[in-house]
C-alpha cells in the first residue's frame, strides 16, 4: 500500500500575500509589523538563523502542547 504524499509548502511563496498587503497598507504600525513578518519569512526560507532571530522579540516565549518531552524545543 502506497502512503499518501505529504503536502509540500513552498517557502518561497509564504510571503506573497504579505507583500501584496504591504503594497497598499498605509497605517505605520501595521506596515512595521508586515515588514517584520516579511523579513522573518524570507530569513526562514533562506535558513538564515541570525537574520531570523533578529525578527523575534528578546522576551519571546515558546510553548509546546505535546505530551512527549522528546518533541519539546531545546537550547
Amino acid at each position: 500500500m502506497k502512503e499518501p504524499a505529504m503536502t509540500l509548502i513552498d517557502p518561497q511563496r509564504t510571503w506573497h500575500k504579505v507583500e501584496l498587503r504591504l503594497a497598499t497598507e498605509t497605517e505605520p504600525i501595521l506596515r512595521r509589523n508586515l515588514e517584520v513578518l516579511l523579513e522573518h519569512a524570507q530569513a526562514e526560507a533562506a535558513r538564515d538563523l541570525p537574520r531570523l532571530m533578529a525578527t523575534v522579540a528578546e522576551d519571546a516565549v515558546y510553548q509546546t502542547f505535546s505530551q512527549d518531552p522528546a518533541t519539546w524545543p531545546r537550547g
